[in-house]
């Protein structure tokens, strides 16, 4: 009577990648399956939360015993801030800061159907320290209207350049430089706010220089 016969896995989580977060979910339903038929009592909730919560997808996790036979997992999910393709694979970054590593062909399988920034450089060699890095810049930009997720195309790292990235709408390149700092992203927020009011189109929206934004104009070389 008091013998586990399923989990109930019960998933928050942002629906412009459900693909992903399903897979995630099955993952852990498999494997969960070698404690089925045991004793509600004898499922150790601690022992399944420790292997849960390293999951870098898991924002929050609560387990709980539903007497008479099935164990209740609760989970919230970090949103995903951006993809980065390399040699080893697929990296995901999330907005908890944590970093998951998939196969290549994930990209086609889960990050085709929503728009997802993609993070690119020109060193040979992807480290997780640039990737946190880059996380952390890409929170302090979706805190502003013109850089949400699903706005920026892409952002680009290279020695030379430093931070770079390309908006959706309006079809703009943003130098960022090597530093980016929250008062640099209101400023060039605040030439985006007024771009957009006055109805004027720009190519490039330059934030190197110390005390300056550049905007260069679309009929302009």
């Amino acid at each position: 009577y008091f013998i586990v016969n399923h989990f109930e896995l019960n998933l928050q989580h942002d629906s412009n990648f459900d693909d992903f977060f399903q897979h995630q979910l099955k993952q852990i339903e498999n494997h969960l399956k070698d404690k089925l038929g045991k004793a509600i009592w004898q499922i150790n909730l601690a022992e399944i939360r420790a292997e849960l919560v390293n999951q870098p997808w898991i924002e929050h996790i609560s387990i709980l015993r539903e007497l008479p036979n099935h164990i209740k997992i609760q989970m919230n999910a970090s949103s995903i801030l951006f993809i980065a393709e390399s040699v080893d694979g697929l990296w995901v970054c999330f907005s908890n800061m944590q970093i998951q590593l998939l196969d290549k062909s994930s990209k086609n399988q889960f990050f085709t159907h929503h728009p997802v920034t993609q993070f690119r450089q020109s060193r040979k060699v992807m480290t997780q320290e640039l990737l946190k890095k880059v996380g952390t810049i890409f929170a302090t930009l979706t805190k502003h209207h013109w850089f949400r997720p699903d706005n920026i195309e892409y952002i680009n790292y290279s020695d030379n350049i430093g931070y770079q990235l390309k908006l959706r709408q309006p079809n703009i390149d943003v130098l960022l430089g090597e530093t980016v700092t929250e008062a640099k992203i209101k400023q060039i927020n605040s030439v985006l706010n007024y771009l957009n009011q006055f109805k004027i189109e720009a190519r490039v929206i330059d934030a190197n220089f110390l005390k300056k934004i550049l905007v260069r104009m679309r009929n302009s070389s």
